[in-house]
């Protein structure tokens, strides 16, 4: 699978984009500050016009350290740009960015220690805070959400969503990670590849952490922590984000229709999604977020009928 051996303690940063120069410039700025300059930056690109030259000025202006790869993507899917990524990196460790993620100067240097000090885990996430509104996070306790807190636990709700506790205070098991601020061991894929046939980011990286999680043990490290900004620019539409956010709920976890007892706790929580979806549709006067909810529930009924 891939085109060159990995190089030991040597990292490899994957970064997703398309047409968002200002902030992928700002989390190469980020990376151009690490106190750790053993590793490489790949960033997998598909905007509308390369910036390959641009990039590359970027980088002697931050007078950067690293090295660099720039490659062009023909499709505008993270998981298929991640996997691209991941075919051409280099590191022992593989690191997944999103353009607009924060991260302290000392982030990879702290992921390579994490990991030489614990031998038995395949890959984590850093704690990520993000700003989330006090009525979203009320909404997501009364109806089993996914949620704006920071990540915690790492567990599965009854309603078949992703469980967002409260901050850790020591390194924690985990069944799904967020690859906006995650890192795995390259032998992970060997076994497991990002699915390059799912249409947009939403859910795709819980998608495969879960499935590595079956293998492979993946925690939460609170020593790590990031900023997620939620740059709305350049991401996939809003109908079809919502889409497969309310189809995944069922592909992940699939135990929701397997255990009976489960299916109420699945159903109350498409009553919470309904109520967030339609407050997002008023807020703003968009009413695909409630076409992308029914288009889910479309795909999870056809999928129940084969």
């Amino acid at each position: 699978m891939f085109n060159r051996p990995a190089v030991k303690d040597y990292i490899s940063v994957v970064i997703p984009t398309k047409d968002r120069r200002e902030e992928l410039k700002s989390i190469l700025k980020e990376l151009a500050k690490q106190t750790d300059n053993f590793f490489e930056v790949i960033v997998v690109d598909a905007s509308a016009e390369n910036q390959a030259k641009v990039i590359r000025e970027w980088l002697k202006i931050l007078k950067a350290k690293f090295d660099f790869q720039y490659i062009r993507s023909s499709m505008a899917r993270s998981s298929y740009q991640r996997k691209m990524g991941t075919e051409h990196s280099l590191g022992q460790i593989m690191v997944f960015l999103d353009d607009d993620f924060l991260i302290p100067k000392n982030h990879l240097a702290k992921i390579r220690k994490q990991l030489s000090e614990d031998e038995e885990s395949k890959g984590g996430q850093a704690m990520f805070y993000t700003d989330g509104p006090l009525g979203a996070k009320i909404l997501e306790t009364i109806f089993f959400l996914n949620g704006y807190s920071p990540i915690g636990s790492g567990k599965i709700k009854l309603s078949g969503a992703f469980q967002p506790n409260k901050e850790v205070t020591e390194p924690k098991r985990t069944r799904c990670i967020a690859t906006g601020c995650c890192f795995y061991r390259k032998e992970v894929f060997d076994n497991f590849v990002f699915d390059e046939t799912i249409p947009t980011s939403c859910s795709s990286d819980l998608e495969f952490s879960y499935r590595v999680s079956q293998k492979y043990l993946l925690k939460i490290y609170p020593n790590l922590k990031c900023h997620h900004r939620h740059i709305q620019k350049g991401k996939p539409k809003i109908r079809l984000r919502a889409k497969n956010f309310i189809y995944f709920q069922a592909r992940h976890f699939k135990r929701n229709f397997l255990v009976w007892w489960r299916v109420p706790f699945f159903l109350w929580a498409q009553v919470g999604y309904l109520i967030r979806f339609s407050t997002m549709a008023i807020r703003d006067n968009n009413p695909d977020y409630l076409r992308g909810w029914a288009d889910g529930w479309k795909k999870i009924l056809s999928r129940l009928v084969k």
